[in-house]
This record gives C-alpha cells, sequence and structure tokens, in this order.
C-alpha cells in the first residue's frame, strides 16, 4: 500500500514537472519569436547608421565619397561584415523592384547584401550640407570633392502614403585631412 501511494505521488509530480516543462517552452518559443521580429527591424537600421556615423572623408582623387538620391559611396571604419574600425569601401544603394524598394550595400567590391526591403512606392537618400539644406546629391554645389556631408537622411514613401525615414549623421572628420602640398 505504501508503495503504491508513492507511486502515485511521483506520477503526480512528474506530470506537473512535464506540463510546466511545455509551459515554459512554449513561453520561451513566444519571447523567442518576438525578439526575433525585433532585431530584424532594428538591425537593418543600426548597420545603416553606424556605417554613416564612421565615414571618413578622403582627397579627391582617393575614391572621394559622393551620392546620388538612389546610392552613394566611400570609405568607413564600420563595415557590416568587417570588422569595426578595418577601412571598408562600401556602397549603399536603393533599388525600385516593383512594389518593393531594397536597400543593399556593397562592400569592398564583394556581392551585395540586401540589409532591408519595403513595400513603398520610391525611396532616396538626401545629404545634409552645411547651408542647413538638404540634397539628393553629394558633393552639393558649395561642397568641396572629399567632403562629407553633416548627415544622411534615407527616406522612404510607403505605398499606404506613410513615409519611413533613417537619420544618420556622420561623426567623423567631414573634411579630408590637409596634405602638405596643400599647406605649402
Amino acid at each position: 500500500m505504501e508503495m503504491l501511494v508513492v507511486l502515485v505521488l511521483i506520477s503526480i509530480i512528474s506530470g506537473l514537472v512535464v506540463q510546466s516543462s511545455g509551459i515554459l517552452f512554449g513561453q520561451y518559443s513566444k519571447v523567442n519569436r518576438y525578439l526575433g521580429e525585433l532585431q530584424a527591424n532594428i538591425l537593418p537600421e543600426d548597420w545603416f547608421r553606424a556605417s554613416v556615423e564612421s565615414l571618413v572623408a578622403s582627397p579627391e582623387g582617393f575614391g572621394a565619397f559622393v551620392g546620388r538620391a538612389d546610392y552613394f559611396e566611400g570609405y568607413t571604419l564600420s563595415a557590416v561584415t568587417q570588422e569595426e574600425g578595418v577601412l571598408t569601401r562600401v556602397k549603399w544603394s536603393l533599388t525600385q523592384i516593383e512594389n518593393h524598394v531594397e536597400l543593399r550595400v556593397l562592400q569592398n567590391d564583394q556581392d551585395s547584401l540586401l540589409i532591408k526591403r519595403w513595400s513603398a512606392r520610391r525611396a532616396k537618400f538626401f545629404y545634409f550640407a552645411n547651408a542647413n539644406s538638404f540634397t539628393s546629391e553629394w558633393p552639393a554645389k558649395d561642397e568641396k570633392l572629399g567632403s562629407l556631408p553633416a548627415g544622411i537622411l534615407l527616406e522612404v514613401e510607403k505605398i499606404d502614403g506613410s513615409s519611413y525615414e533613417i537619420l544618420a549623421a556622420a561623426k567623423m572628420r567631414l573634411t579630408p585631412t590637409p596634405q602638405p602640398s596643400d599647406v605649402l
């Protein structure tokens, strides 16, 4: 009789452990899925901002920063797939494909990486000039080739009429380091 009571108690306890493990695993799966979706939305913005913040101004003949409404290219110290601090040639581009716009990055002439895709009518890059205005081309009229914009705005016009914007500011020196020949 005592043995039967012990077996019943053990089976009740093991049933509770199995049920609570199932509930815990279900909650873990929900949280994990939510964090995955959150990461998928935040990471592309972080990669874009980090790359722009670490842009490096370079002399005219050394791959100076240039930008248009659908792309910009230059050198950064924060590439998406490279180690932080390694000088990397990057080209961020926007590609319109039917009702979608893709944000892609090309690094050191490797294959381009799809960073983000939106259901959108169009998207454009705008460059913040020192004259407190945005322009869709860089270098702007009054800016020297090789200098960096103070900031870059990515504006996406979604199909539903709303807009999505990512603004990133260049934190590095906005003009190239003077060469000895420029000083003398």
